[in-house]
């Protein structure tokens, strides 16, 4: 007799990345009865985590992240002053993902992967997500949120991040669509 099937305990849950991580373990025939627990064992398991994340091993660190188009920004540099680099720019030009990467350096395949899962299953990062760092940008890890399809802000102090939030702050029509 096999686990018990999974059910998640509500909405939040079912539509969380490791609730769509669970479902696809069992769509996808490689545990038809995972469950949350499940999950970090999974999450050490390199090849299944590439795939879930639409990883390419032959696109390399920099092919991962840049895979993602449109206008829409990827990269922010808020300091010495904001400059932005969007989609299009990063995956068109090494030159622009030069400028916006900086010295962020090219990671193994083993930790593009790890980092991409942590992202995920971890910080249930999103597409639509803007990441603020106020860590050392040339660490990877929160460069593994652009292969996610998430904005990526980088350099800014608290005044800084102020300023970028009140700039993209979204405003909701009241009840009744007004």
């Amino acid at each position: 007799m096999g686990k018990k099937p999974w059910r998640p305990a509500d909405e939040a849950e079912a539509t969380s990345n490791r609730g769509v991580f669970i479902e696809w373990l069992h769509a996808t025939g490689r545990e038809p009865e995972a469950g949350p627990d499940d999950v970090p064992a999974w999450q050490s398991d390199l090849d299944a985590m590439a795939e879930f994340g639409g990883l390419r091993r032959n696109a390399g660190w920099a092919g991962n992240l840049r895979r993602h188009r449109g206008r829409r920004e990827a990269v922010v540099r808020l300091a010495p002053s904001r400059r932005a680099w969007s989609r299009d720019a990063l995956a068109d030009s090494d030159a622009a993902w030069q400028q916006a990467a900086g010295t962020a350096s090219e990671q193994p395949w083993e930790n593009l992967v790890r980092i991409v899962a942590s992202h995920l299953l971890d910080a249930e990062t999103r597409p639509d997500d803007r990441l603020l760092w106020g860590g050392d940008p040339c660490d990877p890890w929160p460069w593994g949120a652009l292969a996610i399809g998430a904005t990526l802000i980088l350099d800014g102090g608290e005044a800084d991040a102020a300023a970028e939030a009140a700039m993209f702050r979204r405003l909701a029509p009241g009840w009744g669509g007004r």
